[in-house]
């Protein structure tokens, strides 16, 4: 089968770490991340077209594709699926996307601020995953105060730092977006008096973290140091990512290496069919696996941007408009997306028994 149409259902009960499959993806994604900062990093021209197409290829294979084995869950919630459900499912998620499609073009401002939120809490999200299911951070579960607490500081930090430490680009990346939706850009001479805010909240939750974590942590005599040092590391390296390195460079590798490649592999995992593929070559596996996973939503996806956003992503330049328009394409995505990991979340984590 090319493509596939069977529901995937969540398993609840077993831990990445333990698995030999499991710490191979993982280590493909720290790999991935590192190659792609050295691989920039090192270039003295960072807008060489060859670099620019890895991040076009990355954004479809992986930015877009993250989101679009959503239906496949959706559909693996139902306790009985018939045809109906199917399209029910596939009518609502597309639903949500136009219906955001059109909040942008009424209420822009009010459509960004959203939007933020729901990148804050859903990028927070996956990496409250990722410590919970790899290096086995229970408190991540078991406390309310330390989960919500995880996912805004792992969240604001690319959204705030960024917006910190390039203000000017922020502002030229909100006129060039709102001149796209046909209003006018905003007065940002606020944002430049309260400039360091955005760099005191995450700094203020990290050591809102650390005091909570401290204290629950008081109250066991086991507790697992390695995921604890884990959980502490990523936060300062995310930290020093947004806050030393460039603003396109920063996002862009961390959106497409990061976020989307560790949500990759959630699903592959929950899949596990890549194990049984027909290569010797592991990666071989892995990448039909995720084609037949995602293949045809992201085609799906990738042709209603376009249409719906009457413009060609695959200008060959970075400039605002481009980043503007994709902004607003992957923001659409975005809103049915996060509902659906945030059902996805509610089985397999919070509502573990």
């Amino acid at each position: 089968m090319l493509f596939e149409w069977s529901p995937l259902k969540i398993d609840r009960n077993t831990y990445y770490s333990s698995s030999n499959s499991a710490t191979y993806l993982f280590l493909c994604n720290i790999g991935l991340f590192l190659i792609m900062l050295i691989t920039f990093s090192l270039s003295q021209d960072n807008t060489f077209e060859f670099l620019k197409y890895i991040f076009y290829l990355g954004f479809i294979t992986l930015g877009m594709a993250h989101g679009a084995s959503d239906h496949l869950f959706l559909w693996g919630t139902f306790n009985q699926l018939n045809l109906f459900k199917k399209i029910l499912g596939l009518a609502g998620y597309a639903f949500l996307s136009i219906l955001y499609l059109m909040f942008w073009k009424l209420y822009p401002i009010a459509s960004l601020s959203a939007f933020i939120a729901i990148t804050i809490i859903h990028w927070g999200q996956g990496d409250r995953y990722f410590c919970y299911k790899f290096f086995k951070c229970i408190y991540l579960k078991d406390s309310f105060v330390l989960k919500t607490l995880n996912i805004l500081v792992k969240g604001s930090i690319p959204i705030f730092i960024t917006i910190f430490s390039d203000l000017v680009f922020f502002h030229s990346f909100l006129e060039s977006l709102l001149n796209q939706l046909d209003h006018k850009a905003c007065d940002i001479s606020l944002l430049l008096n309260i400039r360091f805010v955005f760099l005191i909240i995450p700094i203020l939750l990290f050591v809102s973290y650390l005091i909570s974590l401290l204290s629950h942590l008081r109250h066991f005599t086991k507790c697992n140091l390695k995921g604890i040092f884990f959980d502490i590391i990523e936060t300062v390296f995310l930290f020093l990512w947004f806050l030393l390195l460039p603003t396109l460079l920063s996002l862009g590798v961390y959106f497409i290496f990061w976020h989307s490649l560790r949500h990759a592999i959630r699903i592959l995992y929950i899949d596990k069919k890549f194990l049984i593929g027909t290569s010797k070559i592991k990666s071989l596996n892995i990448c039909f696996r995720w084609f037949q996973l995602t293949g045809a939503m992201t085609a799906l996806a990738f042709i209603g941007s376009s249409f719906l956003l009457s413009y060609n992503l695959l200008k060959p330049n970075f400039d605002l408009e481009w980043i503007s328009i994709s902004a607003i394409a992957i923001s659409c995505l975005t809103f049915p997306h996060f509902i659906t990991v945030s059902l996805m979340d509610s089985i397999e984590i919070d509502n573990q028994k």
